[in-house]
């Protein structure tokens, strides 16, 4: 599973630096609020907050849509991993009924959400969905965040995330909304 990871991440990485070699202009700044519909994929590194500070890494793909002005709904899906010393198969979010062995943790999270632009190019955003676990078992999920549209049809937000309880930077690169 950590190759299959690796290989995401470096697929996302390979993509966005093609996209950032083209020319930057004023309407692929906007674009994220302009274009009724956009696909995107993102690399999210994060750490947890109750597990002793463990390292997580979330991948996954994107679309987002125009609502009205300033109010995007949008829909993801993706993977956490991260490695546990206290977890529990088909316990989420709930970590404290571990084994105390150091175990992978491999989530597959899909959420909805809606993200609002206070500003022309910077936005708050709540998602909620559901968690599956490799493992067995899934949770509800929830995460607020902010954000900041970046030139070239990138995106950098952090946001906090309650499977695994983890707070994490988020790269995205919109497809198409660089041109």
């Amino acid at each position: 599973m950590k190759k299959q990871i690796l290989v995401l991440m470096l697929i996302c990485l390979f993509t966005l630096k093609i996209k950032a070699q083209q020319s930057d202009s004023y309407s692929s700044r906007t674009a994220l609020i302009e274009k009724p519909i956009l696909f995107g994929a993102y690399v999210a590194p994060g750490m947890t907050t109750t597990l002793g500070s463990r390292f997580t890494i979330n991948a996954g793909f994107e679309v987002q849509k125009k609502i009205i002005s300033r109010l995007n709904v949008f829909v993801n899906a993706g993977v956490i991993h991260f490695k546990s010393p206290e977890y529990k198969a088909g316990v989420l979010p709930d970590f404290i009924m571990g084994e105390g062995y150091e175990k992978n943790v491999t989530l597959i999270p899909v959420k909805a959400g809606l993200r609002y632009f206070l500003l022309s190019r910077f936005y708050v955003e709540g998602e909620a969905g559901i968690a599956l676990d490799t493992q067995g078992g899934s949770s509800f999920v929830w995460s607020p965040g902010i954000g900041l549209v970046l030139p070239g049809g990138f995106d950098l937000a952090v946001k906090f995330d309650n499977a695994p309880n983890h707070v994490a930077a988020r790269l995205t690169y919109h497809f198409g909304s660089g041109k």
